[in-house]
């Protein structure tokens, strides 16, 4: 019972351990990812910064050429200001155009020839500008010239009258790769962004960008729920499973991401950082192994306390068991000495077949004038060479003393022989005691000299009777407490 009271303190004792572990990594954990969300979010609010800047940047410079005669006038000088604007910033410039107060093209650059004339304030922001003459940024549209893009338009006055706009359309992927392709954070963490209406304006995984998030995440209910946020121009973190990370195809991964609005005139893009839970763990690692070592080399510790502390427990409940057995056996052995001793009946000592011990009732008993005569000797040597059963003296002693010693106690009747040759009878009760941890046999003696002469006695006159019933010529009987037998008179 103790042991499992010890082994089940230990086990408690492992699991408390093991939840410490736990807690510690899982605390550390929450931390690493903490910071992980603390380095996202400083990471999007610099690209968001940069791409804001950006379309600020060319608001005013949109707004300076828009006071320019040459572009309110689009003669030849303003259409070669546009041509020129043009070719220095390709690459993330895809157009100038100048459209009419009725919202048709009047001129774009690169010049296209198809495209003047044509109306195009059917566009949500075109409707918008011509409505407000406010600058407006758009949302995703199909450009006159076949191909998605964002525009950025101006109002142009001239004389106190709005004249139509001057406009720039931007590659937007190439305007967002500029500010988020930097973005890194551990090796597999990237940064994607989508426009107001859910447009995914840039994205590292192959055939996302132009598409809508809600479709490239059709079977991931926790990127969508996170886009639903972001389409609430919130800030915030989350948590979503991904099978494509910065591009390649793997199994599902956790991914850890934070996303955050960036204003753009009077529409908005939401920008996410996002980081495989697997970067985390992996910045873990360091701290988990030494953890693990440290709990390990601890908990060894505790194992090598607790089972030599255990081991010494036991030890020392094993030696007051002992002192304990040892006390008990000793006051049993004072008992027992005072008990031999101070008996009025014959008491003797065997062991292995031979008296090794006498009180001073036995040496009267026997009938010795020498006590050290009957040390050494067997009962054998106290009786005839045979019993009044017939059998050998030494072999029903050796029988005796083996049945005493297996089954505690025996007592039988004894023929025994004084040194001067007189023969008495004697009931002997045989049994084991405890004697310095060993079970040693003793015998009390006692006389039945009288009993077995009054049995002889009263055999013999049953002897007679019978003899003076059967040999008498008269008729006898015999009253009992029942009956009255009657014995015919033999002739």
């Amino acid at each position: 019972m103790r042991k499992r009271r010890v082994l089940f303190f230990f086990a408690l004792f492992v699991l408390v351990c093991v939840f410490l572990f736990l807690s510690l990594y899982y605390e550390a954990r929450r931390e690493a990812i903490e910071s992980l969300n603390a380095e996202q979010m400083l990471q999007a609010k610099q690209a968001a910064r940069g791409v804001e800047d950006f379309f600020a940047d060319w608001t005013r410079d949109l707004s300076t050429f828009s006071e320019m005669d040459a572009i309110k006038n689009i003669d030849r000088t303003g259409r070669g200001y546009l041509e020129s604007l043009y070719r220095h910033n390709t690459g993330l410039i895809r157009s100038f155009t100048r459209l009419d107060a009725r919202g048709r093209i009047i001129y774009s650059a690169p010049y296209d020839r198809s495209i003047i004339g044509k109306d195009v304030s059917s566009l949500k922001h075109v409707r918008e500008i011509i409505q407000t003459h406010q600058p407006v940024t758009s949302d995703v549209f199909m450009s006159a010239r076949g191909y998605k893009t964002i525009a950025l338009h101006v109002p142009v006055w001239k004389g106190g009258t709005f004249q139509g706009t001057l406009a720039a359309t931007f590659n937007f992927e190439a305007l967002a790769k500029k500010y988020l392709e930097v973005i890194k954070t551990g090796r597999a963490g990237y940064a994607w962004v989508i426009s107001r209406d859910g447009t995914e304006l840039f994205c590292p995984i192959p055939g996302h960008v132009e598409n809508s998030v809600f479709q490239n995440a059709k079977d991931c209910p926790s990127i969508l729920a996170m886009a639903d946020n972001m389409l609430e121009k919130r800030q915030g973190a989350a948590v979503y499973t991904c099978d494509n990370v910065g591009g390649q195809k793997t199994d599902a991964v956790r991914m850890h991401a934070v996303f955050m609005p960036v204003s753009i005139g009077r529409t908005f893009w939401s920008i996410v950082v996002t980081s495989p839970e697997t970067e985390v763990l992996s910045s873990l690692a360091g701290f988990r192994n030494r953890l693990i070592l440290v709990g390990g080399i601890f908990l060894l510790g505790c194992i090598l306390i607790s089972y030599y502390g255990v081991k010494a427990w036991f030890v020392v409940r094993e030696e007051e068991k002992r002192r304990h057995t040892e006390e008990t056996l000793r006051e049993s052995e004072e008992k027992f000495r005072l008990l031999f001793e101070k008996s009025a009946d014959p008491i003797l000592l065997l062991h292995e077949g031979r008296f090794i011990d006498y009180n001073e009732a036995a040496v009267r008993f026997l009938g010795s004038s020498d006590k050290e005569h009957l040390i050494g000797l067997t009962p054998a040597h106290l009786s005839p060479e045979r019993q009044p059963d017939g059998r050998l003296s030494t072999d029903k002693a050796q029988e005796m003393i083996a049945t005493a010693l297996k089954s505690g106690a025996h007592r039988f009747e004894w023929v025994h022989r004084a040194p001067n040759g007189q023969q008495s009878w004697a009931e002997v009760s045989l049994t084991a005691v405890p004697v310095q941890g060993k079970n040693i046999p003793y015998t009390v003696w006692r006389d039945i000299g009288e009993r077995k002469r009054a049995e002889e006695a009263l055999r013999e006159s049953e002897k007679r009777f019978r003899s003076l019933v059967e040999t008498t010529s008269d008729g006898c009987g015999r009253w009992t407490r029942t009956a009255y037998t009657h014995t015919p008179a033999q002739r």
